[in-house]
């Protein structure tokens, strides 16, 4: 994603359930990257897990960030 975006406009990336098999390390070892990944390029993350949203604002507020916008459908 970051080389293409180098040779091109940037485009949003969608990730849909990617960490919905991770245990909590890998889950937060993943969220933490996201975050620092959401800096350069839009990012949408699609889950039914609310662990998964609960870890993911655990993470922005544990690298004092902008806490993820949540939308629940």
């Amino acid at each position: 994603i970051d080389d293409y975006s180098q040779r091109s406009e940037p485009m949003p990336v969608l990730m849909d359930d990617v960490m919905v098999n991770f245990d909590e390390n890998r889950r937060r070892a993943v969220c933490e990257s996201i975050l620092e990944f959401s800096k350069w390029h839009q990012v949408f993350v699609l889950t039914c897990h609310m662990a998964v949203v609960d870890q993911m604002r655990a993470a922005a507020d544990a690298a004092a960030t902008t806490v993820p916008n949540v939308i629940e459908i």
